[in-house]
């Protein structure tokens, strides 16, 4: 055993040193494999990276010794030893400020080495860090000559090229345009949309005959126009002033010839030109333009300025009809923008389609679309306008129970609920409304106080006012003419006629306010109110003294302060000197007014013919016009002339000629065929107790006179009454001969 154990251990050694002999061939024979076998690929990697790292280091040395050389203190520093890599990172990081402080160092010192080293270390577009953002950057800062100086000495890609020209187009230089053009023709890079940007800037300077001829020449450039080369000149020519309609539908005419067909964003910016007074035909036919992509594609872009646009004209009752027909083809609307949906909402509600409206926003809703602030208040303003204050009361709770939305509801929004609480004489409802906003902590503004200082004056509640003031003051608001004379106006209702007088002395010595015609109108209609003639016609000569020429609403009042002052023939003198003095042509109001004057004396016959001039001036008769002289006609036992005014208020035509009342007839036959304002409803009707009473009246003065074709007359006339106003009750007995 003693003899074996020397012999393995000398074995073992052996064996170890075989070992150690193999693994030192096979690093030597791997090593000299690797050196004479590598792949070129393998070795060209290797050769770029220490290339890369050379030039990096060359950028980073150029760049490190420039900075050294600017005036200005930069965010960027570069020691010269870091790699393209690293340059890059650092000038990114540096922002645009310290980049074209670079660019204006390196053109200045005529370092275009540099710069062009600079230059490569930017991707040619992208966003934020970019050759393109660069240059955008440089022309928007008119820095237009070291723009080209860059574009020079790099080989821009086309979008580099036209991101350069749409920042011209901003700033409206022609010739820099027409040079970068040039350039870029030169290196074969034009297309349309960079030609485009000449139409562009040549339309923004106001020379469209210039960007017309621009586009009558693309095709010399090899280029074809596409929608966007009409765009450009559209754009302009919708907000002229006044608006080219010819030219306008001209570019329209020249896109169909290119076989173009103009697409949602034509039909919005052709929607811009609508204006208050824009010509029926050129109404219809932008319509008719629109109505081609309602069929197809509706959506924001569309449906927005659309709106916006018919708003604006007055053609929202055009709207209306397309927008449910939209909805009958395509099924709810899918807008995406809050502002669109505010549109839409506003555009039911002025038409009185609430149900469009709670359409328009359940739509809304499905389609997970945040309501914006417009958006809210139009909402608000469409149920309130149309008399469901609740309701809208309801969309402001539901808006401020929810986190999202809670911040967006404001005084405006309440101002809408509570103008139709006092309108519809809902008092009660005004102050439950005013405290729940006190509650809640909403910040109120200046027509939130207007429109409660207004119920204040609807109600008679002068009291109220008081403190609305003072709550004014505590919040630094300070109050209008609007505030003053709605003040005013409460003094006024509530026979305080001094208080009002006071106040508006004590405005004009505290503040710069002066009395409008509407503060001068509400103090004369106060002294119409009491029949105090004198103190009323004074204030008519303040106004006249403030250089404030009286309005029709003026001269109904002055009408109106006669009769009431028992001095009913000084409302013609006043009302035909004024109207001669200031070339006034009297409306429906002030014709009524001097009827109502004429009644105070039982004058029919000057009655008559103020409805005959009123019809010959083209001013239409209304149903107060009627019921004043239906009543009139009562008191002056004038049966003859009550029935053919009876005929026309209904919408009859007229029996028989009449030898006492022929100019009245002829001139009611010029109305509009069954324009009788007793087939309307609500307040333009005539009341119908003052159609009972002349009907009782004919009845009554046929029977005495033993009329039967009176009689007769009126058992017609009863017949159409019925059929208008079945609750009206008369003796339908009385009918027949005695």
């Amino acid at each position: 055993m003693s003899d074996i154990l020397p012999t393995l251990l000398n074995a073992i050694q052996g064996a170890q040193i075989e070992i150690l002999i193999f693994v030192a061939a096979l690093f030597v024979h791997y090593t000299v494999f690797v050196k004479k076998v590598a792949s070129p690929k393998q070795k060209g990697k290797q050769l770029e990276v220490s290339v890369a790292r050379e030039d990096g280091n060359a950028a980073a040395r150029s760049l490190s010794l420039l900075l050294t050389e600017l005036a200005v203190e930069t965010d960027l520093k570069i020691s010269g030893e870091e790699s393209v890599c690293e340059v890059r990172d650092l000038v990114k990081a540096a922002g645009p400020c310290a980049q074209l402080a670079v660019v204006q160092a390196a053109i200045t010192k005529k370092r275009f080495d540099a710069l062009r080293s600079f230059l490569a270390l930017h991707p040619t577009v992208g966003q934020g860090f970019s050759q393109a953002s660069l240059l955008k950057n440089l022309v928007r800062r008119n820095l237009l000559d070291e723009a080209l100086h860059c574009i020079r000495l790099v080989s821009p890609t086309p979008a580099v090229y036209n991101a350069v020209l749409e920042a011209l187009v901003v700033q409206k230089d022609i010739e820099k345009t027409r040079e970068v053009i040039a350039l870029v023709q030169s290196a074969r890079q034009l297309d349309i949309n960079g030609y485009n940007a000449l139409i562009k800037v040549l339309a923004s300077n106001g020379q469209m005959s210039q960007a017309r001829e621009a586009l009558s020449q693309i095709s010399s450039f090899t280029l074809r126009p596409n929608i966007g080369s009409f765009h450009a000149i559209l754009e302009v020519a919708v907000k002229g002033v006044p608006c080219d309609e010819g030219l306008i539908l001209a570019l329209l005419r020249e896109m169909k010839a290119f076989g173009l067909c103009p697409n949602n964003t034509t039909c919005a910016i052709v929607a811009k030109s609508l204006q208050n007074g824009s010509p029926e035909s050129y109404v219809k036919q932008v319509l008719q333009l629109v109505d081609s992509r309602l069929r197809d594609q509706p959506d924001d872009v569309l449906l927005g300025p659309l709106c916006e646009a018919c708003n604006r004209s007055g053609y929202m009752q055009q709207l209306l009809p397309r927008l449910q027909q939209t909805r009958k083809k395509s099924g709810p609307l899918k807008l995406k923008c809050a502002h669109t949906v505010g549109y839409i909402i506003r555009t039911h509600g002025y038409n009185n389609d609430l149900a469009g409206v709670w359409e328009t926003w359940r739509e809304m809703k499905e389609n997970q679309v945040q309501p914006s602030r417009i958006t809210l208040g139009c909402m608000v303003e469409a149920l309130s306008s149309n008399g469901e204050a609740d309701s809208a009361l309801g969309i402001i709770n539901d808006a401020l129970s929810d986190p999202q939305s809670k911040d967006l509801v404001n005084s405006v929004m309440y101002s809408s609920i509570l103008k139709t609480y006092s309108q519809n004489k809902q008092f009660k409802r005004v102050w439950e409304v005013y405290q729940e906003m006190l509650d809640r902590g909403i910040e109120f503004s200046l027509a939130a106080f207007n429109t409660l200082l207004d119920a204040c004056a609807r109600s008679q509640e002068i009291r109220r006012a008081g403190p609305l003031l003072r709550a004014m003051s505590d919040q630094n608001i300070t109050p209008n003419i609007i505030t003053y004379g709605t003040v005013i106006k409460a003094y006024c209702s509530a026979n305080q006629l001094e208080e009002a007088f006071k106040l508006l002395e004590d405005m004009q010595k505290s503040t710069s306010l002066v009395p409008d015609e509407v503060m001068f109108n509400t103090l004369m209609d106060g002294c119409a109110r009491y029949g105090r003639f004198e103190r009323g016609m004074k204030v008519l000569d303040s106004m006249r003294a403030a250089g404030i020429p009286p309005s029709n609403f003026t001269l109904a009042i002055v009408a109106k302060l006669a009769s009431r002052s028992k001095q009913p023939e000084k409302a013609f003198e006043a009302v035909e000197q004024l109207q001669t003095e200031f070339s006034v042509k009297l409306n429906t109001s002030v014709f009524n007014n001097l009827i109502h004057a004429a009644s105070c004396t039982r004058d029919l016959y000057k009655a008559k013919a103020l409805v005959v001039r009123m019809i010959s001036e083209k001013t239409k008769p209304d149903a107060r016009t009627f019921s004043l002289l239906l009543r009139l006609c009562i008191s002056s036992r004038a049966a003859e002339t009550a029935m053919i005014i009876l005929r026309a208020g209904i919408g009859l035509p007229q029996a028989k000629e009449s030898s006492s009342d022929c100019l009245l007839q002829a001139a009611l036959r010029k109305l509009p065929s069954r324009s009788g304002v007793a087939t309307k409803k609500g307040p333009d009707a005539i009341p119908q107790e003052v159609i009972q009473d002349v009907v009782e009246f004919l009845i009554a003065h046929a029977r005495k006179q033993g009329d039967n074709s009176l009689l007769a007359e009126v058992t017609e006339i009863l017949g159409k009454v019925h059929a208008l106003m079945p609750e009206l009750t008369v003796n339908a007995h009385a009918c027949s001969a005695p």
